[in-house]
């Protein structure tokens, strides 16, 4: 999410409430990963069955550090040395 909305921004309408600091970023940024987790558990209590939960909760670390590797490789990935469909040493 990026733009005014984002983590840690403050619109008009929190501007008038108060100024965001590094402590209301840091806990707002923290709500937005215990949240989720924490109704990946209440499902477990809900239905009874608590290694659903885990399990889905497993599957969701799964996919973060799938997203991890994925960033890590794209930002380090080398660029392309020629423009697609050209070779070196072709002469015009």
């Amino acid at each position: 999410m990026l733009g005014p909305t984002a983590v840690g921004s403050s619109t008009p309408t929190r501007l008038t409430l108060r100024e965001s600091d590094q402590f209301t970023n840091f806990f707002e940024m923290l709500a937005v990963l215990v949240i989720p987790a924490s109704l990946v558990f209440m499902y477990g209590r809900m239905t009874g069955n608590r290694r659903q939960a885990t399990d889905l909760h497993d599957d969701d670390g799964d996919v973060l550090g799938a997203v991890i590797v994925a960033y890590i490789a794209e930002a380090h990935a080398r660029p392309r040395s020629t423009p697609p469909g050209f070779t070196r040493g072709e002469s015009g």
